[in-house]
């Protein structure tokens, strides 16, 4: 008897409906905003979600090539492969299997092809003792640039793009010793 209650209930919550259509604008508009929420939900975890390993791919020289010309030639077709990099699923690959410390800027340029920017950049080196006195918010700009021109050292650097960050272009960086042999990589802006 008391499930023909909830039936009769449900029943007449439904019949009266079809006297009053706000109700049932209310039902669409409601699972039209959850399925909309669902959908947001999905579309920015693939986007913006952390590549998978099916998202790795292993590194296809002719691929590489043929984007890093793309990326150095018409700005149109620049921009789309910039927001679509095939060399992202690759970087991984590449530096974990091909690159090596050691080798010389010859047999990168013959793996990867010339860089999209290369060039003398001073930088501090890695393990330089910084200061606290730097990460004082009070501290001049005029400060911070002596102790980086009295520490930093020219650091021959090749890098060839590899996606977007939020403000930079992602790129694998390659720093080459005086010698010209690569010292290190890493894939980080630049």
């Amino acid at each position: 008897m008391r499930a023909w209650v909830v039936v009769q209930e449900k029943e007449g919550y439904f019949a009266s409906m079809k006297n009053d259509p706000s109700g049932c604008l209310q039902i669409v508009l409601i699972s039209g905003g959850v399925i909309l929420a669902l959908l947001t939900v999905i579309v920015l975890g693939v986007t913006y979600g952390e590549p998978s390993e099916e998202y790795e791919q292993v590194f296809n020289q002719k691929l590489w090539l043929s984007t890093g010309q793309v990326l150095r030639s018409d700005k149109q077709e620049r921009v789309q492969v910039s927001l679509n990099n095939p060399r992202e699923r690759m970087v991984s690959d590449v530096m974990a299997h091909h690159l090596r410390v050691g080798i010389s800027r010859g047999q990168v340029v013959a793996l990867l092809g010339p860089p999209e920017k290369e060039g003398i950049e001073w930088r501090v080196p890695v393990g330089v003792p910084r200061p606290d006195s730097l990460d004082d918010e009070r501290m001049s700009s005029e400060a911070f640039n002596r102790w980086v021109d009295q520490h930093a050292q020219p650091d021959t650097l090749m890098h060839y793009r590899v996606g977007e960050g939020y403000f930079d272009p992602i790129s694998l960086n390659i720093e080459l010793n005086g010698r010209g042999q690569v010292r290190k990589f890493w894939e980080g802006e630049g």
